[in-house]
């Protein structure tokens, strides 16, 4: 049972989330977490990936960090779907318009490739299939 209501909105990067977060953090009045940001200051990463430039999340840490907050809120990053949410929302988008938006981000060709991939196969939504209050938007 859940004491503290949270709201994980999870997807490729680039699809939305933290534009959707903070319109839905504003609407209902409750906080807003950034999974990116909490991970740099709070170091909650198990070591960094220089090929993808990117830090590897700690699962056990991110986990053990959201399950000492005593509020409402929503969670926002590609991986808030690991942790555990009342509700969560998985939020897609088309293949080609994602590319260009990732390209504006000058992420690597790499990146954009497994990014653009993940999305393509829906690997998000597949890691989250059997639980339940999850809603997938495009």
């Amino acid at each position: 049972m859940f004491l503290v209501k949270i709201i994980s909105i999870t997807g490729t990067p680039g699809t939305g989330k933290t534009y959707l977060a903070k319109k839905l953090s504003k609407k209902l009045g409750i906080k807003h977490i950034e999974i990116g940001k909490i991970v740099k200051k709070e170091k909650l990463y198990s070591s960094y990936d220089k090929k993808m430039k990117s830090s590897i999340v700690s699962e056990s840490k991110l986990k053990k960090y959201i399950s000492k907050i005593k509020k409402d809120f929503i969670l926002d990053g590609h991986l808030s779907h690991l942790v555990r949410s009342t509700i969560v929302i998985v939020l897609r988008c088309e293949p080609k318009v994602l590319e260009r938006r990732l390209k504006r981000r000058k992420y690597s060709r790499e990146k954009i490739r497994q990014n653009v991939e993940s999305e393509i196969i829906g690997l998000i939504s597949y890691e989250v299939r059997k639980r339940k209050n999850v809603y997938e938007i495009d």
